[in-house]
């Protein structure tokens, strides 16, 4: 905040206009205070949607954005890169998709990312569908009794070795 003196120079008051140190300070309270509290609601954020996704009984009432949020990123044309194929192509899978089967994306700014686990689901579908399978589809219980037969099973093979 401003602080007005007025001084005499020649014999004419002349106005001068100085900072006080503490209006500074208190100002650069209140920002550092607004980028903590931004910070503790990002890492809160964070936080509930890591739980969210690996919550099955939410999971289903979980938009899918947030879900992928949750998940190892990798953009569209590092995809492309790494399977071989054009970026073009890897964009036709997050719209158009490949035989009805489309890639799940999302955007960051600009830039359209995919997760590691989407384009697993991407190749698992798809290679069904190719090879005449069902697809696969597995509600958030079908998911939660695999993985808790899959502990059961690594629990005896453990006990057992």
């Amino acid at each position: 905040m401003p602080i007005c003196r007025l001084t005499l120079s020649g014999g004419w008051p002349e106005k001068r206009t100085t900072h006080s140190f503490i209006a500074l300070r208190g100002f650069a309270f209140r920002m550092f205070r607004k980028l903590i509290l931004t910070a503790i609601a990002v890492v809160a954020l964070f936080s509930l949607l890591l739980w969210l996704a690996s919550n099955p009984a939410v999971a289903m009432m979980v938009p899918l954005s947030m879900v992928l949020l949750a998940e190892d990123r990798i953009g569209l044309s590092k995809l492309a890169r790494r399977e071989g194929v054009s970026p073009v192509t890897a964009w036709r899978w997050s719209t158009r998709g490949l035989h009805g089967i489309v890639l799940e994306t999302f955007c960051v700014g600009k830039k359209r990312m995919t997760t590691e686990q989407a384009w697993e689901r991407f190749v698992e579908r798809t290679t069904a569908k190719a090879n005449g399978d069902p697809i696969p589809t597995r509600t958030a219980k079908q998911k939660e009794r695999a993985i808790d037969a899959a502990e059961a099973e690594l629990e005896k093979e453990l006990a057992g070795a």
